[in-house]
């Protein structure tokens, strides 16, 4: 029988590369995906060995996913878990074209949703958890609309998908991420963070740990009767 792994998208990045850690401590298998940046899975793959498989794969474009999809029928994929994402150059709503949309749209709805959709259906994949942000309440900053309307076409996508998947006994559940302390906000232009902070009523930015404390409850047994849900992880916002 094939192992179950758990799958993680965009585990390069800030989230998802401390979720891989987390969950590969935890014992899990931990079936690692990434783009461009590969080096610290890499060195992940030495200590943890047959633990961690890693996966190369550009989701930026149609055949880009159905590749990657194609390539998962190898592994039985008990969990997945999104965490990939494309934070776009800032740019003023009224200059946006049809190619700014698109390009983020594909990595940020096209990709997570169609490969959910994938490992449903040929996988048998019980547990999907779509991560979102907190722009969606605020439907972003005057250069930031069309990420967050990505992110808000993503949760309307992870709702319908948990809706039609109930009665498999399968859960879909979404994360609305607040502000995290991450590298991620020096790619927004003129953004001071300073008051950005300010104004989250806890007073702070939240850690990546805590992201992945809550992915970790939401994947457990604890959380078996959670589904059609968009948790917001923001303190307080």
């Amino acid at each position: 029988m094939k192992k179950k792994y758990l799958l993680i998208t965009g585990a390069s990045g800030t989230i998802g590369l401390t979720a891989t850690k987390h969950f590969l401590r935890e014992g899990h298998l931990v079936l690692a995906h990434y783009n461009s940046k590969g080096k610290d899975l890499h060195l992940l793959k030495k200590k943890y060995k047959d633990q961690i498989h890693i996966v190369q794969g550009d989701l930026s474009h149609e055949k880009g996913i159905q590749k990657f999809s194609q390539n998962l029928k190898l592994f039985s994929v008990k969990t997945v878990i999104h965490c990939l994402g494309s934070i776009p150059n800032s740019k003023a709503i009224e200059k946006l074209t049809y190619n700014d949309l698109q390009k983020v749209f594909q990595v940020n709805t096209f990709a997570p949703f169609l490969i959910s959709q994938f490992c449903i259906q040929k996988l048998k994949t019980k547990c999907v958890i779509h991560l979102s942000s907190i722009g969606v309440k605020f439907a972003g900053s005057p250069t930031t609309a069309h990420y967050s309307a990505s992110k808000a076409a993503l949760e309307a996508l992870t709702k319908s998908l948990a809706k039609t998947t109930a009665k498999q006994g399968v859960r879909v559940l979404g994360i609305r991420v607040g502000v995290i302390d991450s590298p991620i906000h020096k790619k927004i232009k003129n953004k001071n963070m300073r008051q950005r902070v300010k104004l989250i009523p806890m007073g702070r930015a939240g850690s990546p740990q805590e992201i992945v404390d809550t992915l970790d409850f939401l994947m457990s047994d604890g959380a078996s009767y959670i589904t059609n849900e968009v948790i917001t992880v923001a303190g307080g916002e």
